[in-house]
């Protein structure tokens, strides 16, 4: 299989590369994208501040304060103490009013 048959089979009918070109493809709906982009910035490390922008999308797609810490604690297993209390932070600042 072909890069650009791949790329196809992934909705992408151009394969060459674009700034947004993950909020036109089809598949993931914006709330699960959101939610998967949040856990792989938190478990990356050293992205809070891109986890913050996240942390106010994910407030505009309908996920509340309660749900981003539960899902946040359920990361600790996979990513490790450090980097779910920096996430929390994270989510605390974001979410205070």
């Amino acid at each position: 299989m072909t890069q650009r048959q791949v790329l196809r089979s992934l909705g992408i009918c151009r394969p060459e590369r674009r700034p947004g070109i993950t909020l036109i493809r089809r598949g993931l709906a914006l709330k699960i994208r959101e939610l998967l982009t949040s856990s792989m910035l938190a478990s990356l490390g050293g992205c809070e501040p891109q986890l913050s922008g996240h942390v106010v999308a994910n407030l505009a797609v309908g996920k509340g304060r309660r749900t981003l810490i539960g899902i946040a604690t359920q990361w600790l297993p996979c990513v490790g103490y450090p980097r779910v209390l920096n996430a929390l932070r994270v989510i605390n600042e974001g979410t205070s009013t």
